[in-house]
């Protein structure tokens, strides 16, 4: 098997990086939406009354941060491991995987 060097941890990273982190910057942009909506909404309906009024802001900033929160960090965990099984996993294991298949 080849030795992981710079250049293949180099190239994972910059990967990682283009493919797997956008999904981790998505995530506070969505939250700052749903949250500018919310105080949209908010402006509109002052005539509510006032536990109804923190209801909707307390479910309206928890909902989004616990629903969005883990899609970005699933997202990013799957991404990266795309990352480092396209290029590093599988160059190493496909030697190995045509030996045996051989000896089939």
């Amino acid at each position: 098997m080849s030795e992981l060097n710079k250049t293949i941890l180099l190239s994972t990273t910059k990967e990682i990086g283009l493919r797997a982190i956008p999904y981790l910057l998505i995530v506070p942009l969505l939250i700052i939406i749903h949250l500018f909506l919310l105080a949209l909404w908010y402006y509109f309906h002052q005539d509510l009354s006032t536990t109804a009024r923190v209801l909707v802001v307390v479910f309206g900033i928890v909902l989004p941060i616990l629903a969005y929160v883990p899609w970005g960090i699933k997202r990013f965990i799957a991404g990266a491991y795309l990352c480092i099984h396209n290029t590093i996993i599988q160059p190493q294991l496909y030697p190995f995987c045509k030996k045996t298949a051989d000896l089939i």
